[in-house]
C-alpha cells in the first residue's frame, strides 16, 4: 500500500512501504518521502520515527513562528502609534 498527500503549494508527502532490498534477505524500512518544488525544490526521506518526531514538534514550531509575527505586528503598531 503506497499513499501519497499534496499541496496547492508544492508539497508532497509520500509514505513508501518496506519492501526487499536489492541484496538477498535484506529489507529497506518503510519511510515517508518528502518533496517541495516551488521558488527552489528540495525533496527528503524519513524513517517512520523521525516523521513521528517531526509530526509531534512541528504544532510547537509553528505556534512560535505565529507568536513571533503577532509580536512583530504589535511592535509596528505600537511605534506607528507613537509617532
Amino acid at each position: 500500500m503506497t499513499m501519497q498527500v499534496s499541496s496547492d503549494q508544492g508539497v508532497t508527502a509520500k509514505y513508501v512501504p518496506s519492501r526487499p532490498s536489492m541484496f538477498p534477505g535484506e529489507t529497506l524500512p518503510a519511510s515517508i518521502n518528502i518533496s517541495l518544488s516551488g521558488a527552489s525544490f528540495a525533496q527528503v526521506g524519513l524513517s517512520i520515527e523521525d516523521a513521528r518526531v517531526l509530526a509531534e514538534r512541528l504544532p510547537a514550531l509553528i505556534m512560535a513562528h505565529d507568536v513571533a509575527e503577532r509580536i512583530v505586528k504589535e511592535q509596528a503598531a505600537a511605534i506607528a502609534e507613537a509617532a
